[in-house]
């Protein structure tokens, strides 16, 4: 039950300015009482966290080759800008409440991608800094985002058979 609650609840915060979602609607969605959510989670903001954990687990990219983290993300942004939109409210709420969860999801992000860089945490971030504001843009113009794949890598020095 808990899972079917998470996934209407990321379809509706995804689809939607997240601040407009309510606990209402979530349940309609799931086709659960705003009880049994509660009952799951303590909290709107709870359900949220909850929600950003689930949702990076389930879409952890399990690959080791730097073109295809880059080409798979940029796709994913692609076909579901409003993730990024939801990120980005839940980590801008989760700051000023002065929790960890965006520096967990960073940390995570950037120990992965420093493995890939031969330990180059600066590259590393700036890759990661390079895919989200191509998620926020694809979101916000429309923007084929795709077509960015070969350039970040190039930028990285990774074009041609560097790969």
């Amino acid at each position: 039950m808990k899972e079917k609650i998470l996934k209407a609840a990321l379809k509706l915060y995804s689809s939607k300015p997240p601040q407009n979602v309510t606990t209402k609607e979530i349940a309609r969605a799931a086709g659960v009482s705003v009880g049994l959510i509660f009952h799951y989670f303590h909290s709107k903001n709870e359900l949220e966290r909850e929600l950003v954990s689930h949702f990076m687990e389930k879409h952890s990219l399990q690959t080791e080759r730097l073109d295809e983290f880059v080409r798979e993300n940029l796709r994913f942004a692609k076909e579901n800008p409003g993730i990024f939109r939801f990120l980005q409210y839940v980590f801008e709420k989760e700051k000023y409440a002065d929790s960890d969860l965006a520096i967990k999801v960073y940390e995570d992000g950037l120990k992965k991608l420093k493995t890939m860089l031969g330990g180059d945490e600066r590259k590393a971030t700036l890759l990661m800094a390079m895919i989200d504001g191509l998620a926020m843009y694809a979101f916000l113009l429309d923007l084929d985002v795709e077509e960015f794949s070969d350039s970040i890598l190039e930028t990285l020095g990774f074009g041609g058979e560097n790969r």
